[in-house]
């Protein structure tokens, strides 16, 4: 999933239809096998994040461990890209579509 988009449900779209893609089609269901062969199992694959977009993801796991919390003190004093950074050793990049992710594999 990319944040919120499901890879695995593209690509079982695409191999249902793969006798009838198009060129595009054709070369998205190309970069879905290459992003397998690198990261593995799209079923096993957590989240694709932009990222450009990882420090906000990273304010939104907080969110959701604690909630209200967010609103108080120490947590509004967070350096959310710091806090990011760190985040960030627990993932790897990968490159799919010409947009760089991180990811858990």
């Amino acid at each position: 999933m990319i944040y919120g988009y499901d890879l695995v449900q593209e690509l079982t779209d695409l191999l249902d239809r793969e006798d009838e893609l198009d060129s595009d089609e054709l070369e998205e269901l190309e970069e879905l096998r290459n992003l397998i062969s690198e990261v593995g199992d799209l079923e096993e694959l957590d989240v694709l994040i932009p990222v450009d977009d990882f420090e906000e993801y990273a304010r939104d796991q907080a969110q959701s461990l604690y909630g209200s919390l967010m609103e108080c003190w120490p947590m509004t004093s967070v350096d959310w890209e710091h806090a990011a950074e760190q985040l960030a050793y627990d993932y790897t990049e990968v490159e799919f579509r010409g947009e760089t992710y991180l990811t858990q594999v």
